[in-house]
């Protein structure tokens, strides 16, 4: 029940890229402020509707199967850093999510991201270009 409660209060989504930011490989981000988990589910949203415009038109499954074909398992890592102390956590596992007007791929720990470290700096490692995506934070899930 705390937990949920929790959730319910303190979920925020932080936009990371105040304009939407075009890479091919690398990415770095240093948020004005740092981010932290309230749950090991923090992530990394990235909005990729931009990119594929054409894909909003789909029904649920062909986007899915679209963002899944265009951003495979492994294409996108991200490592979140707390430049003070060193400590950095790797997120690799790549999912997908769609809205009426969205094609988002989320960017999650295996393990879970620990709730007790501040982090200041974000990098993006891509394997697939990135255009007009906007880099979104969330500091926890369901």
């Amino acid at each position: 029940m705390l937990e949920f409660l929790k959730l319910l209060f303190f979920t925020k989504v932080v936009l990371l890229t105040p304009v939407p930011v075009s890479f091919d490989s690398h990415y770095t981000i240093t948020p004005q402020e740092s981010i932290n988990a309230i749950n090991p589910r923090g992530h990394i949203e990235i909005d990729m509707t931009a990119m594929i415009p054409n894909g909003i038109q789909s029904n649920t499954n062909e986007k899915l199967n679209l963002l899944a074909k265009s951003f495979p398992e492994n294409s996108i890592k991200v490592e979140l850093i707390n430049t003070k102390t060193g400590n950095a956590v790797n997120l690799t596992r790549v999912s997908h999510a769609t809205g009426k007007e969205q094609l988002l791929v989320y960017v999650m720990s295996y393990s879970g991201v620990p709730t007790d470290i501040e982090f200041d700096e974000i990098h993006i490692k891509t394997l697939v270009p990135l255009s007009k995506v906007s880099v979104y934070w969330k500091n926890g899930m369901m």
